[in-house]
């Protein structure tokens, strides 16, 4: 139980804390051990409770591409080369 009571913290409790909520958007970051899935998750429960939602598809995706960390978007540019490879 109490691990559970760990793991909730630890994923949610960054948002009782802020009370700028628009810098829970423009400031986020990837965690260390958080992966994409989740920092997806992270990021649209941001932007419906910031009623940001409405922002346009380029400034999204740029939002969250600057979340991202470094080692990820490696990764994503290697998987999208090799996408591309196969598809000629």
């Amino acid at each position: 139980m109490e691990c559970n009571e760990n793991l909730f913290l630890d994923r949610y409790l960054d948002y009782c804390i802020t009370t700028n909520h628009k810098d829970e958007v423009f400031k986020m970051m990837q965690r260390e051990d958080e992966n994409l899935e989740d920092l997806i998750e992270r990021f649209k429960y941001n932007l419906k409770r910031t009623k940001m939602d409405n922002l346009d598809e380029d400034t999204l995706k740029a939002l969250l591409l600057k979340a991202i960390r470094d080692e990820w978007i490696d990764t994503l540019n290697m998987m999208g080369r090799e996408i591309s490879l196969n598809s000629h």
